[in-house]
């Protein structure tokens, strides 16, 4: 087993971490949009466009690690899922090996599930941020996911139950809930979300800003998922 640390974040595929991203960089620039027309929005609600070379964000430390921002330095296609890609196991670790002779650690930034293949090879892993989902979250942003993005996939529950016991098994350094954050838009999740994944202290009028901008992506989503049909 090695003991380099692995860090990772995870957001359910679906669950937003292109918004997510949007609201990081709103704290960050000091931008002030409120109205709609102001920010280039896809009809369907898809900000992937709108963050096109932006990185879901993460800043402090872990032990043993230097501050600053968390940098993805994965590069490999498929090594965040449980199932192989074009590389064998081999081929992976390899890899994974020379990152860790640079860096000191494996950092995948932001992933959807959780790859419970490392535990096999990894000793150290950190989960930094995740953003809590149920069963039923988990198939709902699955469905907004395939509006959206128009993806043929079907849906695989296991990605999200490997998630859930993970999380129960590895603790997550935060927890900010789904619900809790888009669907009651609750000052205190969303303060959470700001101040630990850019290490600040957001001002109540950040928060206001913040919380304009949830009421009206999560009500768009809402219309959506009226309109569609398992």
């Amino acid at each position: 087993m090695v003991d380099a640390p692995v860090t990772m974040s995870i957001i359910t595929e679906g669950a937003g971490t292109h918004f997510l991203i949007f609201l990081q960089h709103m704290i960050i620039t000091g931008s002030k949009h409120y109205g709609v027309e102001s920010t280039p929005l896809h009809s369907n609600n898809r900000w992937d466009k709108w963050s096109h070379g932006l990185e879901f964000q993460i800043r402090g430390t872990i032990p043993g690690q230097s501050g600053g921002i968390m940098k993805r330095n994965i590069k490999l296609s498929k090594t965040w899922w449980n199932v192989p890609g074009k590389e064998s196991t081999e081929e992976r670790l390899e890899y994974f090996n020379d990152i860790i002779v640079k860096h000191g650690a494996i950092h995948f930034g932001m992933i959807h599930h959780y790859p419970t293949w490392l535990e096999e090879h990894f000793s150290n892993i950190n989960i930094l941020f995740y953003l809590g989902e149920t069963a039923e979250v988990s198939k709902k942003c699955w469905n907004l996911s395939k509006m959206k993005n128009g993806s043929t996939r079907e849906f695989d529950p296991q990605l999200g139950d490997h998630t859930r016991t993970a999380v129960q098994k590895n603790p997550p350094i935060c927890t900010v809930d789904y619900d809790d954050l888009y669907t009651k838009n609750d000052r205190e999740s969303v303060r959470k979300f700001i101040n630990f994944t850019l290490s600040i202290r957001a001002t109540e009028a950040q928060l206001d800003l913040l919380q304009y901008w949830i009421d009206l992506y999560t009500a768009k989503n809402d219309k959506l998922l009226l309109n569609y049909s398992n």
